[in-house]
C-alpha cells in the first residue's frame, strides 16, 4: 500500500493563533488541523538556500554595526561623566585626531600642548590650546579602564565589519552578479544596500504578488484603525534595515 506524500506547511504562529483561554497542546493541534482542512493556513515565505546564506551574512553585519554603536555610546558616556568636552571641538571623536587624543587618556600620558599638537590633524580647526582645555576633566582610574575597553571594542567590531563586508561582496559576486549589477544602477543603492535587498527580498520576487505585499515585509507600511470616530495609527513593523 502506497502512502500519500505529506505536504508540510511552515506558518507564522501569530497567524494561526487560537482565541485566548485555557489551552493545551492537544487543543492547539486540533485548531491547527481544522485551519488546515479549511485551507486557512498561509504558508510562510522561505527563500532559496543561497539567499538564506546571504541573509545570515547581512544580519550578522547589522549585529556588528549595532554593537560598535553601543561601544561608541559607552565611550561618549565615559567622557561626559569625566567632564571631557572633546566633542565640542571634534565633530567625530573617532577620527585620526580623536583616536590619538583618546590614546593619551588610555596610556595615562601627561597632557601638554606639545603632545596634543603632535596628535592634531592639519584639518582640525581647533587649536592645541582649545583641545587641551576641552580635555581638562577628571578621569578616574575606573573610567580610564572603561574607556580602554570601549575603545578596543570599537576597533574589534570595526575589523569584524570590514571582514564580513568583504565576505558579503565575494558571495554576491559569486551567486548574484547580474542582480547585483542591476541594483547598483539604481541611484543611492550601494553594495551593502544591494546585499540587504538581495538577502531579505530574494532576487525572485514572485513571493510578493503586489507592492502592497512587499511594503509590510520591508517595514514601510504603517497601519491605521478607526473605531467610533477615533483613529489609531500603528507604526510600521520592524522590517529590513538597510
Amino acid at each position: 500500500m502506497s502512502i500519500a506524500p505529506f505536504h508540510i506547511t511552515l506558518a507564522n504562529p501569530q497567524h494561526i493563533k487560537n482565541v485566548p483561554g485555557r489551552k493545551t497542546d492537544m487543543k492547539d493541534a486540533e485548531w491547527i488541523a481544522q485551519l488546515g482542512r479549511c485551507g486557512l493556513i498561509q504558508a510562510s515565505y522561505i527563500p532559496d538556500f543561497d539567499v538564506m546564506e546571504l541573509r545570515l551574512l547581512t544580519r550578522r553585519r547589522q549585529s556588528y554595526m549595532q554593537k560598535r554603536t553601543q561601544a561608541k555610546n559607552e565611550l561618549h558616556n565615559v567622557l561626559q561623566r569625566s567632564n571631557i568636552k572633546l566633542t565640542g571641538y571634534l565633530s567625530n571623536i573617532f577620527s585620526k585626531t580623536g583616536q590619538a587624543l583618546l590614546r593619551l587618556f588610555i596610556d595615562g600620558e601627561v597632557l601638554s600642548i606639545e603632545r596634543i599638537e603632535a596628535c592634531r590633524h592639519g584639518r582640525v580647526k581647533a587649536s592645541a590650546q582649545d583641545l587641551l582645555t576641552a580635555m581638562d576633566g577628571k578621569l578616574s582610574r575606573i573610567n580610564r579602564r572603561l574607556l580602554e575597553d570601549s575603545f578596543e571594542e570599537y576597533h574589534f567590531y570595526s575589523r569584524k565589519i570590514k571582514q564580513i563586508e568583504e565576505d558579503i561582496e565575494r558571495f554576491i559576486l559569486e551567486y548574484f552578479p547580474e542582480e547585483y549589477a542591476l541594483l547598483m544602477e539604481i541611484p543611492g543603492v550601494k553594495l551593502q544596500s544591494a546585499a540587504v535587498i538581495l538577502g531579505e527580498i530574494d532576487p525572485n520576487i514572485e513571493a510578493f504578488l503586489t507592492v502592497g505585499h512587499l511594503a509590510p515585509w520591508a517595514g514601510v507600511s504603517p497601519g491605521s484603525n478607526e473605531s467610533a470616530g477615533k483613529k489609531k495609527v500603528y507604526a510600521p513593523s520592524k522590517g529590513i534595515n538597510i
